[in-house]
């Protein structure tokens, strides 16, 4: 049976910067139960798990003197109630391994600086020089770990977000025994809880289905009215659902497909001889015949461009089609209808080979006429 220590009476002296019921000594409440006691911890003893965080743990050495603590803090003004608690806590961070997570901060309300926790730290070290601090705080994290886990996992449980994995607990449930033995020891509560869910989700999923359907019928029922008003004939309707933001979506097709399209005779004809490389053959040329012809209309094009930049004479008002027009409104009103002429040209099969000849780069069969 754990014997709390006896009660130590704190003087409080001067106006102390933390509250009195703070400074209180810890009381052996088995308060923070991370795991269990290790084997060094012998059984029976108080060690760092029967006092509370806040609290902190008294030192083996009892309460320090108001000299003991100035000694400690160097005389900045920490009364010895202050002191205490500040070594209190920092000793069972220490012995717990709750330096890795608490470190040196103090709530705010305390007035605890950092300067002060390191350096009643450095005098709980100096009380037990041997403690492995690094063996502790790896305990910590470890038990703190599988406690966050366990709270975790339970609280999604319970809102019903999370599952337990169904093959390893009907494994695990058909493993412990005979019909008899499982009835005797009751059902799972997981397995329970598991198929009150899934009956519920089937129940809704029911539920909006049906739900669906009545719409729809209603909607065909208002939309295509009595028999009689279309003369012995329904008329087909399609629904449509309104969004939130007043979009109206129509349904979609119940079946739908894509008609092949056939050519006629004659299109075909036309689009055979259209088709410059016959039998998907590329024609066998050589870098000199894939690149002569279209160098040379190059060449042909840039000289005629610089002979009628040094020799071209604008013809007179008089001589032209339309005098009243600028020059720059005719040239792009004939661009635009030669243009146009092209387009739709190039949608009669006839010309399809004349287009394909002379106004298509066919990159395995370059030609320049």
């Amino acid at each position: 049976m754990v014997r709390a220590p006896p009660k130590m009476n704190f003087r409080f002296q001067g106006r102390s910067s933390v509250d009195a019921s703070k400074l209180e000594p810890a009381q052996a409440v088995v308060s923070h139960t991370e795991g269990l006691a290790s084997g060094e911890e012998k059984e029976g003893a108080v060690t760092w798990r029967d006092y509370d965080p806040e609290g902190g743990m008294p030192l083996p050495d009892g309460e320090l003197s108001q000299l003991e603590v100035n000694s400690i803090f160097g005389n900045e003004g920490v009364d010895i109630d202050n002191g205490n608690y500040i070594l209190s806590v920092m000793h069972w961070r220490r012995m717990s391994g709750a330096l890795v997570d608490s470190g040196l901060d103090f709530p705010r309300r305390s007035g605890v600086t950092k300067e002060q926790a390191l350096q009643a730290l450095q005098h709980v070290r100096s009380l037990d020089p041997g403690f492995d601090e690094q063996a502790a705080g790896q305990r910590w994290a470890e038990e703190e770990t599988v406690r966050l886990q366990g709270e975790i996992q339970q609280r999604a449980i319970d809102v019903g977000i999370y599952k337990m994995d169904p093959e390893y607990y009907e494994g695990e449930e058909a493993d412990q025994g005979t019909a008899e033995g499982r009835e005797r020891s009751g059902e799972s509560v997981l397995r329970t809880h598991r198929e009150e869910r899934e009956a519920e989700w089937e129940q809704e999923k029911a539920e909006r289905q049906a739900k669906q359907e009545r719409e729809e019928t209603a909607a065909l029922h208002s939309t295509r009215g009595p028999l009689a008003l279309s003369g012995g004939v329904q008329p087909s309707a399609a629904l449509a659902t309104r969004g939130t933001s007043g979009t109206t979506i129509g349904s979609s097709l119940r079946s739908a497909w894509l008609a092949p399209v056939e050519r006629k005779p004659w299109v075909k004809y036309y689009e055979e001889q259209a088709n410059l490389i016959k039998d998907n053959i590329l024609p066998n040329l050589s870098v000199l015949d894939r690149l002569a012809p279209s160098l040379l209309i190059a060449l042909a094009t840039v000289a005629l461009c610089l002979y009628l930049s040094q020799n071209y004479t604008p013809p007179p008002k008089s001589a032209r089609l339309w005098p009243d027009t600028p020059p720059a409104v005719a040239t792009l009103t004939t661009i635009t209808a030669v243009l146009a002429l092209a387009f739709v040209a190039s949608r009669m099969p006839p010309l399809w080979r004349f287009f394909n000849k002379y106004c298509t780069i066919v990159p395995a069969l370059p030609h320049s006429a």
